[in-house]
């Protein structure tokens, strides 16, 4: 396992980025605490993430659910930023997502994600 191992969340709609996501994080050696595929189901479990060791949460930009919006990777930034300051959010989208401490893009960096979020942790970027 890698020295940097950090508890992920992943926050992503669509199955296919899922297994890409999750699969290039684990042989990074982090490891996933949880996924969700929804704007509501992503919400609904913001209060858990201290008790899933959620440490970084890879966020996709957009999310369609019709009670909140298309571009819901936002308002999930602004509510894990305001409940868990010290967690560290990376964008995974197609375009610069506010909120974030880094953004990733989906289609040509995914293959470095783990990598970025290890980078990212140590970086220290709360302090």
């Amino acid at each position: 396992m890698c020295p940097e191992a950090a508890g992920i969340f992943v926050v992503e709609d669509d199955p296919r980025w899922i297994r890409t996501i999750t699969r290039g994080l684990k042989l990074g050696g982090h490891t996933i605490v949880g996924v969700a595929t929804t704007q509501k189901e992503t919400l609904s479990k913001v209060g858990d993430f201290g008790s899933l060791g959620v440490q970084v949460v890879t966020l996709d930009g957009q999310l369609p659910d019709d009670e909140i919006g298309t571009f819901g990777g936002e308002i999930i930034a602004e509510e894990v930023r305001a409940r868990w300051p010290d967690i560290i959010l990376v964008g995974l989208s197609t375009y610069e997502l506010k909120g974030v401490d880094v953004c990733v893009n989906k289609l040509t960096q995914v293959g470095r994600l783990s990598d970025i979020v290890t980078r990212t942790k140590r970086a220290d970027l709360k302090g």
